[in-house]
């Protein structure tokens, strides 16, 4: 379901630095304990200075958690992390992300609609009830929940060996794993299967756009727990092994054509916001050392992509956004 997100009233677009803080401290004093606010470390300090906490995706997720008097858990993040903290707090919480247009590129690699086909055409060539899935933590909830029915696991980039040992160990309620597909990202797992021993080469990668992966069936049927199949349900044009002359001409051709984009679009959007604030324009005029950092700022406060190209799949209908249910 597409969602966007309305622009903000013009008496906070126009609203002077000092007036916005002014703002956000009155409203923070109003709701006191109700209002939570949640900081990922790569929040700038204009936005970090309002957190009650602050940490990585899923250590705020388990604060958030431990929040049982706020109503409200504002999470200054991307749509995984708050989708994360909405699973684990309650019912009477509302979690809510302050810019729908916040997206994680990791998270954006696979996608639900790619692990089902996956799925489904992987279970016409083996027994999948043998194949156990992976996701790491920098994933929709939709594929964090695909994981839980089929009987798999979500990882951290810190407990990701435990967690495919687990998988391709004998449990008390099943035996071990043929097979892991793991996704989104094919690097963490391949890395970390390649620590714990086995030959990269053994590794299958799943390309969705092929037909079954760009992978035959003997080779999915062969893998087994000697040789895993770790699969990045990715955007991943093809494997590390096999690139033809015509795809890095057309990756190259991407990254000239994306490379302008970003560098136009960049541009007129700095010179808009500095036509905006004629205070903030005069500083990196006075001060050419600080046009670099403008660049920055431009890119992180008005980014090129179109928000319309952004959506966010609906969550629980307890969480809002911009006083929106989503």
């Amino acid at each position: 379901m597409l969602r966007l997100q309305a622009p903000l009233p013009e008496r906070y677009t126009a609203a002077t630095d000092d007036e916005l803080a002014a703002m956000i401290g009155d409203a923070k004093a109003a709701l006191g304990s109700r209002l939570f606010i949640l900081g990922h470390h790569y929040q700038r300090d204009d936005v970090m200075r309002w957190a009650d906490a602050r940490g990585d995706s899923f250590g705020l997720s388990r604060i958030a958690a431990g929040q049982e008097d706020a109503e409200y858990i504002v999470f200054c993040g991307v749509h995984f992390m708050a989708e994360s903290a909405d699973v684990l707090t309650g019912d009477h919480q509302q979690v809510m992300l302050p810019d729908l247009n916040a997206g994680c590129s990791m998270a954006d690699m696979a996608d639900i609609d790619q692990v089902e086909a996956a799925w489904s055409e992987i279970a016409e060539v083996t027994d999948v009830e043998r194949v156990v899935p992976i996701t790491y933590m920098n994933s929709t909830a939709a594929l964090k929940a695909f994981c839980g029915r089929h009987g798999g696991a979500v990882c951290t980039s810190s407990n990701a060996r435990r967690v495919l040992e687990w998988a391709l160990d004998d449990q008390p309620d099943r035996p071990g794993a043929d097979k892991v597909l793991f996704f989104p990202d094919q690097h963490l797992g391949r890395n970390t299967a390649i620590a714990m021993g086995y030959d990269p080469t053994t590794m299958l990668v799943w390309d969705p756009r092929r037909e079954q992966g760009g992978l035959e069936d003997v080779e999915i049927k062969q893998a087994t727990a000697s040789v895993p199949l770790l699969s990045a349900v990715g955007n991943s044009f093809t494997t590390m092994w096999q690139v033809t002359d015509e795809e890095v001409v057309g990756v190259l051709f991407l990254m000239v054509v994306a490379g302008n984009e970003t560098t136009t679009k960049l541009l007129g959007n700095a010179w808009y916001w500095a036509w905006r604030n004629p205070d903030e324009r005069a500083k990196p005029l006075s001060d050419p050392t600080r046009i670099p950092d403008w660049v920055e700022e431009t890119l992180r406060f008005d980014p090129r992509l179109d928000p319309s190209r952004r959506y966010c799949r609906p969550w629980t209908p307890q969480v809002l956004a911009n006083a929106r249910s989503i």
